[in-house]
């Protein structure tokens, strides 16, 4: 089985060079990397799904909870981050990670034309689970992305985390 590098390229699998999870979230930000012209040639309608598997995966391994439980509480934020908890909950969970319920992933499948957000929203939301990971978890999220990624990230902050109405949808 072959799989995408970095590059773009494709290698031969093996178990030293695969992490499922490294994978989903460098998939995550390179759509959120997307400008928004490229947008329509990538499938959006998968991003939610690999941010909510991100988010699970990290809380759970990490805390023992469930994603949600976790990122309520307001000292697990970086030092002066703490302000963006409330965005962060009441904009991205109702969006994205609660939004896109398993149920609804069905109904999509029934009716391949039903799409519950738009790619600019998933591409904001992107951006801004992101940014959550950011300053809760900085040095994991340097960790797994390539370098240089999280200086890319914090150059969003300015006009995701000031302006709720590019989350919503049909913005």
């Amino acid at each position: 089985m072959k799989i995408l590098n970095d590059s773009a390229d494709l290698e031969e699998y093996t178990e030293k060079n695969f992490n499922v999870y490294q994978k989903l979230l460098g998939d995550v930000c390179n759509f959120a990397e997307l400008n928004e012209t490229e947008l329509s040639q990538y499938d959006a309608a998968s991003i939610g799904n690999k941010m909510r598997r991100v988010a699970e995966t990290l809380s759970t391994f990490l805390y023992g909870k469930e994603f949600s439980a976790i990122f309520q509480n307001k000292n697990l934020y970086e030092e002066g981050k703490e302000k963006y908890k409330e965005l962060y909950s009441n904009v991205m969970f109702r969006l994205v990670l609660n939004g896109e319920s398993h149920g609804e992933e069905k109904t999509k499948s029934l009716n391949p034309s039903f799409e519950a957000f738009s790619p600019k929203t998933i591409w904001n939301m992107s951006r801004l689970f992101l940014l959550l990971l950011l300053d809760t978890h900085p040095r994991h999220l340097e960790a797994m992305l390539e370098e240089g990624k999280s200086e890319i990230i914090k150059q969003w902050r300015p006009s995701i985390c000031t302006d709720e109405s590019l989350l919503a949808e049909g913005s």
